[in-house]
């Protein structure tokens, strides 16, 4: 029997529960959506969220990962103040970017259709910054319930939006929906924040500040680079297959990822918040965390089969059925890259010890492995399953290192 004690349980069930209502919306308005818009716009769609995903992970430095890690509150929000910096240039630089040279930046991504909504980005960038800033500091605030409500309204007010926008004839409803969930997010964060963070206020300095940002500078250093490999990895897929196999192909790949991937990062994530401080304080007490790894690590394993043994033998079939027969190659792809959801579904949460040891050398190692693996991919493929084929076993192979190494880093091998 795995055991964990009473408030981490507590935690754990709140944002689980959270995080389970929020992904089940877009879930639920998926059948809705791949009959209202088509897998070209979903491919757009999916070009657009890669490069504000892509651009958000700079807009931070990253620093954002430290936030947690800090005994006091007082340096911490001189991290958050720092972070918040990069994010608001980062942002004003794109947006010049984007007036100055729309045009070649359009040429460039090959799609006439992105150019109008290159002038979002900024936006998108700005929102996704700030949240990430504040979800971390309400994360170390324990504020569990908050997140957890705020997921559910995130979620809800992205598919109003989609599904609003596509019954009035409103262009560009995906993207719309999207950025409109992330303000809402925004916003329920600094509800949730506000007044912690202005009574810390007079705890910031120039001083501080930039102490802060030299104390954590393996973040911007190191895990800047490995979450954008990370990132650019898991977008540049769809890119790839765009560009190789046309826009069809890359939105029958972008629902796989929308209806599995993305809810297995959000419960990942879940699971992560309320853990991440249980690794960090054992850690820093002990030095290592082999009994509490061990056990995270079997309940991961025991959570992830029976949906990996699903999609594996019936993904196809569901996919007809729930999405329509537009969508049944994307069932297949679902059923191929299985095994790789469920080796990612163990090794992400785990691979926290990276940080908690502050070997993010070893994240960026990882990470360039996988992205690696999608160039070998795309080159020696001739056909778009050929290509998902050997991203499953390719990347499923670089999950399973990553548990090798964070397990070592744990002591629990």
């Amino acid at each position: 029997m795995i055991k964990f004690k009473n408030e981490v349980a507590r935690n754990v069930a709140t944002l689980m529960t959270g995080t389970v209502l929020a992904q089940a919306i877009p879930i639920a308005v998926s059948p809705i959506l791949t009959r209202l818009y088509t897998p070209e716009d979903f491919g757009l769609f999916a070009l657009y969220g890669a490069l504000a995903a892509i651009i958000s992970m700079l807009a931070t430095g990253r620093y954002e990962q430290a936030i947690m890690l800090p005994q006091d509150d007082d340096e911490a929000i001189n991290i958050v103040i720092f972070s918040l910096g990069i994010v608001v240039s980062v942002s004003v630089l794109s947006l010049v970017t984007v007036f100055l040279f729309n045009v070649e930046l359009t040429k460039l991504l090959g799609s006439d259709d992105i150019s109008g909504w290159l002038y979002l980005l900024p936006v998108s960038i700005l929102v996704v910054g700030c949240y990430q800033n504040f979800y971390y500091w309400v994360n170390r605030q324990k504020k569990y319930k908050n997140i957890a409500i705020n997921r559910v309204f995130q979620s809800g007010g992205t598919a109003a939006v989609q599904v609003s926008t596509a019954f009035g004839h409103v262009g560009g409803g995906l993207m719309m929906g999207l950025v409109v969930g992330q303000t809402i997010g925004l916003i329920g964060l600094l509800q949730a924040s506000g007044k912690k963070v202005i009574a810390f206020i007079p705890a910031v300095s120039v001083d501080k500040v930039l102490e802060s940002a030299k104390r954590y500078k393996k973040f911007p250093l190191f895990d800047s680079m490995s979450s954008i490999l990370n990132m650019s990895t898991s977008h540049l897929q769809n890119i790839v297959l765009a560009a190789f196999y046309g826009a069809q192909t890359a939105g029958l790949y972008s629902l796989v990822l929308r209806v599995l991937v993305f809810p297995l990062s959000f419960i990942n994530g879940a699971l992560l918040d309320v853990l991440r401080d249980k690794f960090v304080t054992e850690y820093r007490e002990t030095g290592g965390v082999k009994v509490f790894y061990r056990k995270v690590f079997l309940v991961l394993f025991v959570l992830g089969l029976p949906p990996m043994l699903l999609l594996l033998l019936f993904a196809e079939d569901l996919f007809q059925i729930v999405f329509g027969d537009n969508w049944l190659e994307a069932g297949v792809y679902a059923s191929i890259l299985a095994p790789m959801f469920y080796m990612r579904f163990i090794s992400s949460p785990l691979s926290y010890m990276f940080f908690v040891a502050e070997k993010q050398e070893w994240d960026v190692v990882g990470n360039i492995l996988l992205c690696v693996s999608l160039v070998v991919s795309a080159l020696a493929s001739d056909s778009a399953r050929d290509f998902v084929i050997r991203i499953s076993f390719m990347h499923g192979f670089v999950y399973f290192l990553y548990l090798v190494v964070s397990a070592r880093l744990a002591k629990a091998i």
